[in-house]
């Protein structure tokens, strides 16, 4: 007589290697997430700078984008009658900075979408800043040019 199935150690085995592998797939994503709200938050900052220059020429005025770095918030904004365009905020753990040390800023485009003066910068970190192994950091300038620090390259040229 024959029979058929699996017994009940090689069922055991097959779920002990199923729960090895998928243990080291979890440790990898939460590794990967801070980056990734690093990442998104600059893109949002990088995006709604954009979208400033772009109102200012179409609207024919000048538009400011305000930084409140005590809740890591912007808002873009008309600067004749202070219509909010909209609103956004980095994601949790994302801090927004100047390297004045400022609690908040604004940056503004004239109607030809300029930013008249020197070229801001905004800056965004993620991670213990006294830890350089867990320390990234994003510098996004008003021209519109970003620099991505991480842990890996500390010393990076482009930060000042």
């Amino acid at each position: 007589m024959k029979k058929q199935g699996f017994t009940l150690i090689e069922v055991m085995i097959v779920v002990a290697i199923i729960s090895i592998i998928s243990g080291f797939a979890v440790i990898n994503y939460f590794s990967y997430l801070p980056d990734r709200k690093l990442v998104n938050s600059s893109g949002y900052i990088y995006s709604a700078l954009n979208r400033a220059k772009s109102e200012a020429v179409k609207r024919g005025e000048d538009v400011a984008v305000e930084f409140d770095f005590t809740t890591d918030q912007y808002e873009i904004k008309t600067q004749s009658d202070n219509l909010s365009i909209a609103k956004g905020k980095a994601d949790k753990g994302v801090n927004i900075f100047d390297k004045n040390g400022n609690n908040n800023a604004t940056v503004t485009f004239d109607c030809r979408g300029l930013k008249p003066g020197v070229n801001d910068a905004i800056y965004l970190c993620w991670g213990d800043e006294d830890n350089a192994e867990n320390y990234n950091r994003v510098r996004i300038t008003t021209a519109g040019s970003l620099c991505i620090q991480t842990s890996d390259h500390y010393n990076s040229g482009c930060w000042e």
